[in-house]
Protein backbone atom coordinates (compact mmCIF):
# COMPACT_ATOMS: atom_id res chain seq x y z
CA UNK A 1 0.00 0.00 0.00
CA UNK A 2 1.30 3.41 -0.89
CA UNK A 3 2.23 5.58 2.05
CA UNK A 4 3.37 9.10 2.66
CA UNK A 5 5.01 10.84 5.52
CA UNK A 6 2.61 11.79 8.31
CA UNK A 7 4.68 14.88 8.88
CA UNK A 8 3.76 16.15 5.40
CA UNK A 9 0.12 15.38 6.00
CA UNK A 10 0.15 17.32 9.24
CA UNK A 11 1.74 20.31 7.57
CA UNK A 12 -1.08 20.33 5.03
CA UNK A 13 -3.88 19.60 7.48
CA UNK A 14 -2.88 21.58 10.53
CA UNK A 15 -0.36 24.20 9.46
CA UNK A 16 -2.29 27.43 9.33
CA UNK A 17 -0.37 30.50 8.43
CA UNK A 18 -1.95 32.44 11.23
CA UNK A 19 -2.36 35.72 9.45
CA UNK A 20 -5.24 36.72 11.70
CA UNK A 21 -3.39 36.07 14.94
CA UNK A 22 -3.90 33.56 17.70
CA UNK A 23 -7.07 31.75 18.66
CA UNK A 24 -9.60 32.27 21.49
CA UNK A 25 -13.30 32.65 22.24
CA UNK A 26 -12.83 34.69 25.42
CA UNK A 27 -10.07 36.51 27.22
CA UNK A 28 -6.94 34.36 26.74
CA UNK A 29 -5.25 32.92 29.80
CA UNK A 30 -2.07 34.63 30.96
CA UNK A 31 1.15 32.76 30.33
CA UNK A 32 3.95 32.66 32.91
CA UNK A 33 6.57 35.38 32.80
CA UNK A 34 10.22 34.85 32.04
CA UNK A 35 12.51 37.57 30.63
CA UNK A 36 11.32 40.84 29.10
CA UNK A 37 11.68 40.94 25.30
CA UNK A 38 9.56 41.79 22.28
CA UNK A 39 11.62 39.63 19.92
CA UNK A 40 14.17 36.86 20.40
CA UNK A 41 17.38 38.30 21.83
CA UNK A 42 20.83 37.34 20.61
CA UNK A 43 21.48 35.26 23.73
CA UNK A 44 18.02 33.70 24.03
CA UNK A 45 19.44 30.19 24.31
CA UNK A 46 22.67 31.04 26.14
CA UNK A 47 21.40 29.64 29.44
CA UNK A 48 19.97 26.13 29.60
CA UNK A 49 16.48 25.97 31.09
CA UNK A 50 15.94 24.09 34.33
CA UNK A 51 13.05 21.65 34.85
CA UNK A 52 10.66 24.45 35.81
CA UNK A 53 11.65 26.54 32.81
CA UNK A 54 11.17 23.56 30.49
CA UNK A 55 7.69 22.91 31.92
CA UNK A 56 6.72 26.56 31.45
CA UNK A 57 8.09 26.61 27.90
CA UNK A 58 6.21 23.42 27.02
CA UNK A 59 3.00 25.04 28.22
CA UNK A 60 3.68 28.09 26.04
CA UNK A 61 4.35 25.90 23.01
CA UNK A 62 1.12 23.98 23.68
CA UNK A 63 -1.00 27.14 23.94
CA UNK A 64 0.70 29.32 21.33
CA UNK A 65 2.15 26.98 18.70
CA UNK A 66 0.26 23.70 18.64
CA UNK A 67 -3.21 25.15 17.96
CA UNK A 68 -1.96 25.69 14.39
CA UNK A 69 1.01 23.35 14.10
CA UNK A 70 1.03 19.67 15.01
CA UNK A 71 3.79 18.66 17.43
CA UNK A 72 5.34 16.51 14.68
CA UNK A 73 6.18 19.70 12.83
CA UNK A 74 8.40 20.75 15.72
CA UNK A 75 9.87 17.31 16.28
CA UNK A 76 11.16 17.17 12.71
CA UNK A 77 13.23 20.34 13.03
CA UNK A 78 17.00 20.31 13.58
CA UNK A 79 17.90 24.00 13.91
CA UNK A 80 20.55 26.13 15.53
CA UNK A 81 19.53 28.62 18.21
CA UNK A 82 19.90 31.46 15.69
CA UNK A 83 17.58 29.65 13.29
CA UNK A 84 15.03 28.98 16.04
CA UNK A 85 15.09 32.67 16.98
CA UNK A 86 14.37 33.55 13.34
CA UNK A 87 11.49 31.05 13.22
CA UNK A 88 9.89 32.44 16.37
CA UNK A 89 10.29 36.01 15.10
CA UNK A 90 8.59 34.99 11.84
CA UNK A 91 5.73 33.35 13.76
CA UNK A 92 5.29 36.57 15.73
CA UNK A 93 4.93 38.50 12.47
CA UNK A 94 2.27 35.99 11.39
CA UNK A 95 0.30 36.43 14.60
CA UNK A 96 1.75 34.10 17.23
CA UNK A 97 0.35 34.94 20.65
CA UNK A 98 3.52 34.07 22.59
CA UNK A 99 3.73 36.80 25.25
CA UNK A 100 6.67 39.10 24.41
CA UNK A 101 8.23 38.54 27.84
CA UNK A 102 8.33 34.78 27.19
CA UNK A 103 9.85 34.77 23.71
CA UNK A 104 13.40 34.10 24.92
CA UNK A 105 12.18 31.18 27.03
CA UNK A 106 10.49 29.54 24.04
CA UNK A 107 13.55 30.05 21.84
CA UNK A 108 15.80 28.60 24.55
CA UNK A 109 13.53 25.58 24.92
CA UNK A 110 13.34 24.85 21.20
CA UNK A 111 17.09 25.38 20.81
CA UNK A 112 17.71 22.97 23.66
CA UNK A 113 15.22 20.34 22.50
CA UNK A 114 15.60 20.24 18.70
CA UNK A 115 19.23 20.87 17.74
CA UNK A 116 21.37 19.88 14.74
CA UNK A 117 22.84 17.19 17.02
CA UNK A 118 19.47 15.68 17.97
CA UNK A 119 18.95 12.13 16.73
CA UNK A 120 17.42 11.83 13.28
CA UNK A 121 13.64 12.07 13.27
CA UNK A 122 11.87 8.83 12.42
CA UNK A 123 9.00 9.95 10.22
CA UNK A 124 5.80 7.97 10.84
CA UNK A 125 4.01 6.84 7.73
CA UNK A 126 0.35 6.70 6.85
CA UNK A 127 -1.50 5.24 3.92
CA UNK A 128 -2.93 7.30 1.10
CA UNK A 129 -6.35 5.97 2.05
CA UNK A 130 -5.99 7.27 5.60
CA UNK A 131 -4.95 10.69 4.33
CA UNK A 132 -7.94 10.80 2.00
CA UNK A 133 -10.23 9.89 4.89
CA UNK A 134 -8.80 12.65 7.01
CA UNK A 135 -9.35 15.27 4.32
CA UNK A 136 -12.81 14.05 3.34
CA UNK A 137 -15.96 15.80 4.46
CA UNK A 138 -17.98 13.83 6.98
CA UNK A 139 -21.78 13.59 7.38
CA UNK A 140 -23.49 16.30 9.40
CA UNK A 141 -25.40 13.77 11.48
CA UNK A 142 -26.73 15.43 14.64
CA UNK A 143 -25.15 18.73 13.57
CA UNK A 144 -27.17 19.21 10.38
CA UNK A 145 -30.10 21.51 9.68
CA UNK A 146 -28.99 24.31 11.97
CA UNK A 147 -30.54 27.78 11.94
CA UNK A 148 -27.87 30.18 10.63
CA UNK A 149 -29.53 33.22 12.21
CA UNK A 150 -29.41 31.60 15.63
CA UNK A 151 -25.84 30.61 14.88
CA UNK A 152 -25.01 34.23 14.11
CA UNK A 153 -26.42 35.28 17.47
CA UNK A 154 -24.40 32.63 19.31
CA UNK A 155 -21.26 33.54 17.40
CA UNK A 156 -21.56 37.23 18.21
CA UNK A 157 -22.17 36.43 21.87
CA UNK A 158 -19.16 34.20 22.48
CA UNK A 159 -16.80 34.21 19.47
CA UNK A 160 -16.82 37.58 17.73
CA UNK A 161 -14.63 39.33 20.30
CA UNK A 162 -11.65 37.23 19.24
CA UNK A 163 -12.58 35.98 15.75
CA UNK A 164 -14.13 39.19 14.42
CA UNK A 165 -17.75 40.24 13.96
CA UNK A 166 -17.84 38.62 10.52
CA UNK A 167 -15.71 35.58 11.45
CA UNK A 168 -12.90 36.85 9.21
CA UNK A 169 -10.43 36.99 12.09
CA UNK A 170 -9.33 39.74 14.47
CA UNK A 171 -6.46 40.69 16.75
CA UNK A 172 -6.23 37.37 18.59
CA UNK A 173 -8.49 34.99 16.70
CA UNK A 174 -8.03 33.30 13.33
CA UNK A 175 -10.55 33.54 10.51
CA UNK A 176 -13.16 30.79 10.71
CA UNK A 177 -14.48 31.22 7.18
CA UNK A 178 -13.84 28.45 4.61
CA UNK A 179 -12.07 26.24 7.14
CA UNK A 180 -11.84 22.54 6.36
CA UNK A 181 -13.06 21.70 9.86
CA UNK A 182 -16.47 23.14 8.96
CA UNK A 183 -16.90 20.10 6.70
CA UNK A 184 -16.16 17.77 9.61
CA UNK A 185 -18.95 18.58 12.08
CA UNK A 186 -17.93 16.09 14.78
CA UNK A 187 -14.40 17.53 14.84
CA UNK A 188 -15.80 21.06 14.93
CA UNK A 189 -18.10 20.17 17.83
CA UNK A 190 -15.21 18.62 19.74
CA UNK A 191 -13.11 21.76 19.29
CA UNK A 192 -15.93 24.06 20.38
CA UNK A 193 -16.70 22.01 23.48
CA UNK A 194 -13.13 21.27 24.55
CA UNK A 195 -11.35 24.38 23.30
CA UNK A 196 -7.95 24.58 21.66
CA UNK A 197 -4.80 26.33 22.83
CA UNK A 198 -5.84 29.59 24.49
CA UNK A 199 -9.42 29.17 23.34
CA UNK A 200 -11.60 27.98 26.23
CA UNK A 201 -14.14 25.25 25.61
CA UNK A 202 -17.92 25.56 25.71
CA UNK A 203 -18.92 22.17 27.17
CA UNK A 204 -22.53 23.23 27.71
CA UNK A 205 -23.16 23.68 23.98
CA UNK A 206 -25.79 21.25 22.74
CA UNK A 207 -25.90 19.64 19.30
CA UNK A 208 -28.44 22.24 18.16
CA UNK A 209 -26.07 25.04 19.19
CA UNK A 210 -23.22 23.49 17.22
CA UNK A 211 -25.51 22.94 14.22
CA UNK A 212 -26.61 26.58 14.26
CA UNK A 213 -23.06 27.89 14.45
CA UNK A 214 -21.96 25.56 11.66
CA UNK A 215 -24.80 26.77 9.44
CA UNK A 216 -23.82 30.40 10.04
CA UNK A 217 -20.09 29.90 9.42
CA UNK A 218 -20.74 27.90 6.26
CA UNK A 219 -22.71 30.85 4.89
CA UNK A 220 -19.75 33.15 5.29
CA UNK A 221 -17.31 33.61 2.42
CA UNK A 222 -13.88 35.20 2.29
Amino acid sequence: MKSIALGVMVLLALGCRNENKGQSTSAPAKAPSASVSTAPSANASATALDANGIAMAEMLVATDCLPCHDNLMLEQQRLTSKQWAAVVKKMQSWGSQIPPENVDMVVAYLSQRYTPDTAEFDVPRVSVEDVAARFSASPDGAFGGGDPRRGETLFKQVCATCHGADAQGAAIGVALVDRHILQRPADFANMVRKGRGRMPGLPSYQDADIAAMLAYLRERKR
